[in-house]
């Protein structure tokens, strides 16, 4: 984590530094917190869970704007191998490292947009302890991206996201059922901006 706010840091500097053109007020920054529904043959051993996002970036003009999002989804997992504890769930983490665009039909105060992000995304099944007392877990890297549309008033916002979040890993040791599944799913959230 300390190397990506790294990274986000110099890749700011060095805008800011190299193109004089920039405008700071243009700069935003913010995030969202929601809800979260896997589709497809991964939702049957996932269920829903809170999502949550940050965002920073830069408004071109008033209708189109760039930036880069960190988002994270706390998913209930339903073991079926009797592997997890409390009512057989723990927690997967999908996580998205993404680049975004987004594009707002209206200039003013209140608006519809649609937005899109491409990116890597990282699912991770919940860790258990083995038979020997080891720590168990196993994650995969892959495609991430989303597509959504939301209003917008002011800095306040409402958003719904489908989101690609790769596959589960292949090596799976929490629930063997959950090999190498596609992991979508639906996001709703309502989130804030600030434009500097």
């Amino acid at each position: 984590m300390k190397k990506i706010i790294f990274t986000l840091t110099l890749f700011i500097s060095t805008i800011g530094i190299t193109n004089a053109q920039f405008d700071i007020a243009n700069f935003y920054g913010g995030g969202d917190i929601g809800f979260s529904r896997p589709v497809g043959e991964i939702s049957e051993f996932l269920a829903g869970g809170l999502t949550f996002s940050g965002s920073i970036g830069y408004s071109i003009d008033e209708k189109i704007s760039v930036g880069i999002e960190y988002s994270s989804t706390l998913a209930a997992g339903i073991d079926t191998s009797g592997n997890s504890g409390f009512l057989g769930l723990n927690v997967y983490g999908l996580e998205q490292y993404l680049a975004t665009g987004q594009y707002r039909f209206l200039e003013g105060k209140f608006t519809p947009f649609v937005g899109l992000g491409l990116g890597v995304a990282r699912t991770q099944e919940p860790s258990f302890v083995d038979a020997n007392g080891m720590e168990v877990q196993s994650s995969r890297i892959g495609f991430g991206g989303k597509a959504e549309v939301g209003i917008a008033l002011g800095g306040l916002m409402l958003k719904y996201a489908f989101a690609l979040n790769g596959r589960t890993p292949e090596d799976t040791f929490f629930n063997i059922n959950t090999s190498d599944l596609a992991v979508n799913y639906h996001r709703f959230t309502g989130g804030y901006i600030y434009n500097f």
